[in-house]
């Protein structure tokens, strides 16, 4: 879906290069978008998770 859009001046006419064309984007698939995006926090996130699980299973064992 596109819509056209022309700038008048006072008098009514219409500014040379005022013309401008607004484009609707498709929603259809718009969960898609956010799905690729979370990819990375999704990752990030389990690394985090992983990590900690794999320092609390480190023991320090004391000198002396």
């Amino acid at each position: 879906l596109v819509y056209s859009i022309k700038l008048k001046d006072k008098n009514g006419e219409i500014l040379i290069g005022s013309a401008r064309e607004v484009r609707i984007m498709n929603t259809n698939r718009a969960w898609l978008v956010y799905l690729v995006s979370a990819f990375p926090l999704i990752i990030g996130m389990v690394a985090v998770f992983m990590r900690r699980k794999n320092v609390r299973d480190i023991k320090v064992v004391g000198v002396g």
